[in-house]
Formats: C-alpha cells, structure tokens, sequence
C-alpha cells in the first residue's frame, strides 16, 4: 500500500513541478529590474548629502577647534 501511496504522489508531485516551475523564473524576469531601477533612482542622495554636508567637520575644526595647520594652509592666520 505505502508503495502505491509514494508512486502516486511523487507522480503528482513531478506533474506540480513541470506546471509550476515557470512561475519563479517569470517572477524573476518581471521584477529583477526593480533593484536596478530603484539604484539608478537613488543613488544621488548619498552623494548629495556627502556634498552638501562634507563642509560642516572642516568649518567645526576651522572655527572651534582652531587647529593651526589649518588655518596656515587657508592663509586666515594673522600675519607677523
């Protein structure tokens, strides 16, 4: 009985898998673009926030800490 049992279902299974086997290839295909798309949409805001940001830790060195390389590299420092 358990043998007719196994043939029986392992058929049905193997009749599942060749209907259904499309479906996770055509779910790749329709949405694999998506990642792509979503890169090339938003890959600007990094850099924007990189380019609009990246003053703020040289103006705080500039302005409070004082460092004295930096301000002879910017020429600010007082002449003698």
């Amino acid at each position: 009985m358990s043998a007719l049992y196994l043939k029986a279902y392992s058929w049905m299974l193997a009749l599942y898998l060749r209907a259904y086997s499309w479906v996770p290839s055509l779910y790749l295909r329709a949405y694999s673009w998506m990642p792509a798309l979503y890169l090339m949409a938003y890959s600007w805001v990094p850099a924007l926030y990189l380019m609009t940001y990246s003053w703020l830790p040289a103006l705080y060195l500039r302005v409070y800490l004082r460092v004295p390389y930096l301000e002879q590299d910017l020429g600010t420092s007082p002449k003698e």
